[in-house]
């Protein structure tokens, strides 16, 4: 990681590199703690075992996150774009990325994830790309820790889902510790620098 302001959890990101010449729109400065909060009354729903959301930002297409939880100490996360929303729940779109969220208390729970990760499929049912040796790094990795693995070299330069994806992690693993105020927030992650672990997939 860079940066003074670092997340209380390891980051990992994987996929193809990303792309140098992609551009993005900036992400409006209240972004990061609005997701947080989001996420935060969401997963203290108690239907919550598939949870499905639209998430928006300005000048951005819309992302659809599906969060499926494993003994609730463990989660998969698909982030896709350009869904399909049938009686509230994401029937196709284009898969960008998928996310394991494991806080280290039930290891059991950890490698269910990631086996529901490993069998990870877009919408026209093609196997998510990612070799063997990414689940060996996700498996043998600190905890808590938020892992990514992108689709493509442009998911993996969108900065929106990259935040988000930390404003999920974040708003997870505050379930099993300290949650904090607004202005502690501010203080602790307002200025984070995002620096990532390399795993790049050619």
């Amino acid at each position: 990681m860079r940066g003074d302001l670092e997340p209380e959890f390891a980051v990992y990101v994987a996929g193809p590199r990303a792309s140098a010449n992609a551009k993005f729109p900036a992400i409006p400065e209240p972004a990061r703690w609005q997701f947080m909060s989001r996420f935060k009354r969401e997963l203290l729903k108690p239907q919550y075992d598939l949870l499905q959301l639209s998430l928006t930002i300005p000048k951005y297409p819309d992302l659809f996150v599906s969060i499926q939880k494993f003994e609730h100490t463990a989660a998969l996360v698909q982030w896709v774009r350009e869904a399909d929303v049938v009686d509230g729940q994401i029937r196709r779109g284009t898969l960008q990325a998928v996310s394991l969220l494991l806080t280290g208390i039930d290891e059991t729970a950890h490698e269910l994830a990631i086996l529901a990760c490993e069998s990870s499929t877009d919408a026209l049912r093609k196997r998510l790309r990612a070799p063997p040796w990414v689940y060996t790094k996700i498996r043998g990795d600190v905890r808590p820790i938020l892992a990514t693995i992108y689709c493509t070299g442009r998911s993996r330069s969108d900065p929106s889902i990259r935040m988000e994806a930390e404003e999920l992690a974040r708003a997870f693993f505050n379930q099993f510790g300290a949650e904090g105020d607004r202005a502690e927030y501010d203080r602790r992650f307002g200025q984070h620098d995002d620096g990532h672990a390399d795993g790049n997939i050619e």
